[in-house]
């Protein structure tokens, strides 16, 4: 109840005095997220970008949520823009490292922006948890080709 208060501006105090958000008031939140997000995937199936970003950017004001965050940086890569493809991704993977594909496709990036260090412990914590992501295990095996010359850390 608190973060919803929060979420939508209004003073701690305010939101106890008031006895509280109600239930319905989030449910309805979480409601409309679901419908903005759904509606993000079937724009983006349909290769509607721009009305596919907006309503994912409805559904991320809503709720942060990873899955919503990688579907931004989908979006952004179909559009060519390749720093803010890079930033909602790494947002997504920090938001749930855990996510085998997030985390995968957040190695890839790492690597095509020559950070292979990071790709390596991404793809590692990844395999440590899912041996059998062989896509993975081929990308980690790719970074061994790379001459340790050519990469280099951002810092």
């Amino acid at each position: 109840v608190i973060s919803y208060f929060k979420k939508k501006g209004v003073p701690l105090e305010d939101a106890m005095a008031t006895g509280g958000g109600s239930e319905e008031d989030e449910e309805d939140d979480l409601a409309e997220d679901a419908c903005c997000y759904n509606q993000g995937k079937i724009w983006l199936e349909q290769g509607k970008i721009n009305e596919a970003l907006e309503s994912f950017r409805k559904s991320l004001e809503l709720r942060n949520h990873f899955k919503t965050l990688a579907q931004i940086s989908v979006c952004y890569d179909r559009l060519g823009l390749a720093g803010p493809t890079f930033e909602y991704l790494e947002l997504a993977y920090k938001a749930n490292p855990r996510n085998d594909k997030v985390a995968y496709d957040f190695a890839e990036k790492l690597k095509a922006s020559n950070r292979t260090a990071e790709a390596r412990k991404v793809l590692e914590s990844l395999l440590l948890r899912n041996q059998s992501y062989k896509k993975a295990r081929i990308l980690l095996r790719s970074l061994d080709s790379i001459p340790p010359t050519a990469q280099h850390e951002k810092r």
